[in-house]
């Protein structure tokens, strides 16, 4: 069954009680009496009086309640509590209103799925690895398995996230709302940063790499005192995949200091947390905020992790050829080779357009978009020698086009994903003009125009062309392989 981690938190504020209070004010002022001393002499007896200001408080109770639990398939009822939190709090406010100190159930859930399937239950041992027998396997990082881990990654950190609002958020929002007439009673503001710049805990996920052949018997057994935890890897049948792994003592090290340092941390958030800077937040939301906050950083340096290994890669790949390849340069090869094996070889599609024993009175051309204005090369071959070209303009009009006709054909090449925009070029020469006709050949003798356009003196047309890739057999099959034999 699925399991899944669940984060439930919820306020509730019940009103309490309505109180008076005098707040001194700055303004102050003297009151002077003079009463008879005597025969001869007054008495002047002088007080002074300081203002003050009524002030009406309003007190609420403030229950706060969050749990973190985890449950199996859809049985969210019999969850096991993780941890969890009570706490009640008085807040004080100089008006009655309380909708803002209400924070209605709210849950927050992160499946646990794919985490558990990397886990052998039988002898609980990690079981990951990268299937290098699929075509979808190129590197260390890409590949479907760590393309799997780093989602899962990106679905902690957005799970964090949203804890972070919906808990700490909602904290910041309550403590605000605390708001004593007297300043006394007034509380420091309250911060709730989750970020990963200034956490001291150890990260144990690091791009390690060692140039290690062998492997010797002294290091792999070799004891860690005082571990809390010990990690052992696991011997196979190929020696050569345990021999690029760290071995059980470092793992086992570089796992108890993260587990060290993270136990001090949470101390040391216990020591230095003061109570009488805040109002509703206790000790238990400050030591889950470092759980959390860890776990984010975790999440992050692994996906940082891989794309350092990939990018080691690819600059040791660029070292070795002297250059990064691109598209052009597959191009270039393309054509070197085209032109050795094939024969007639593919040659630019760049076209004059003339009438027979005269200049030219223009040029079409497909280029490509990328301000270098290339030529496709493409494969051509006359068609229909002899033969007039039909084209219906309307139902009483017929135009016959005589000249050579010409088939081309083009074969593009992708590097990987990198792909070109093409267009479509017409461009006339001054004093000159021509039809630029479009259209869609119903059979080899007859063109259905779709559009027309005169280009004339110095005229130049740019339209772009969506292209669209013929699929291959295997695509092609696999795309109809959901449809019936008629349909196929």
């Amino acid at each position: 069954k699925p399991l899944t981690l669940r984060f439930d938190v919820s306020t509730t504020p019940t009103f309490m009680k309505e109180v008076k209070v005098k707040v001194p004010m700055d303004r102050s002022y003297e009151e002077t009496e003079e009463t008879a001393g005597g025969a001869a002499t007054n008495v002047v007896k002088t007080k002074t009086l300081k203002a003050v200001r009524r002030v009406t408080e309003f007190h609420y109770d403030v229950k706060i309640e969050w749990s973190l639990s985890v449950y199996s398939g859809t049985s969210v009822d019999e969850r096991t509590v993780l941890m969890s939190n009570k706490s009640s709090s008085v807040i004080v406010k100089q008006a009655k209103e309380s909708s803002r100190l209400r924070i209605s159930p709210r849950s927050y859930e992160l499946p646990l799925t794919w985490l558990l399937k990397q886990v052998n239950l039988d002898d609980m041992a990690s079981q990951f690895k990268v299937d290098t027998s699929r075509e979808s396997t190129k590197t260390p990082r890409r590949n479907d398995d760590v393309d799997e881990a780093i989602v899962f990654s990106g679905r902690l950190s957005s799970w964090i996230g949203q804890i972070h609002t919906g808990l700490y958020g909602s904290l910041a929002q309550i403590e605000g709302q605390h708001d004593p007439a007297l300043e006394k009673d007034r509380r420091s503001s309250y911060t709730s940063d989750l970020s990963c710049q200034d956490d001291s805990t150890f990260n144990p996920i690091l791009p390690l790499m060692e140039d290690r052949p062998e492997r010797s018997s002294e290091t792999e057994d070799e004891v860690v005192p005082g571990c809390m935890i010990k990690i052992e890897v696991q011997s196979h049948d190929d020696s050569t995949d345990r021999n690029v792994l760290l071995s059980s003592s470092d793992l086992t090290k570089l796992t108890n200091e993260h587990a060290r340092s993270l136990q001090e941390g949470l101390e040391t958030c216990a020591r230095a947390f003061d109570a009488s800077e805040y109002v509703v937040t206790t000790t238990a939301e400050i030591e889950l905020g470092a759980v959390l906050r860890n776990l984010r950083c975790l999440s992050i340096q692994y996906e940082e992790t891989m794309n350092y290994v990939e990018s080691m890669m690819e600059r040791q790949l660029v070292a070795a050829i002297g250059k990064r390849l691109t598209q052009d340069d597959l191009q270039t090869y393309v054509r070197y080779h085209d032109a050795r094996l094939l024969s007639p070889a593919p040659e630019p599609f760049s076209l004059s357009i003339r009438q027979p024993e005269h200049y030219p009175t223009g040029l079409i051309s497909i280029e490509t978009v990328d301000g270098k204005n290339d030529c496709m090369h493409s494969h051509s071959r006359q068609v229909n020698v002899g033969s007039t070209l039909n084209i219906a303009l309307n139902s009483a009009t017929l135009v016959q086009l005589s000249g050579n006709q010409y088939l081309h054909g083009w074969m593009n090449h992708r590097f990987g994903a990198d792909k070109k925009n093409h267009r479509l070029v017409a461009r006339a020469r001054q004093f000159s003009a021509f039809i630029l006709v479009i259209g869609t050949m119903t059979d080899g003798t007859t063109l259905d125009p779709k559009d027309a356009i005169i280009v004339q003196d110095k005229d130049e047309l740019l339209i772009p062309l969506l292209l669209e890739e013929i699929p291959t057999a295997r695509e092609f099959k696999d795309a109809i392989k959901s449809l019936s034999p008629e349909q196929q």
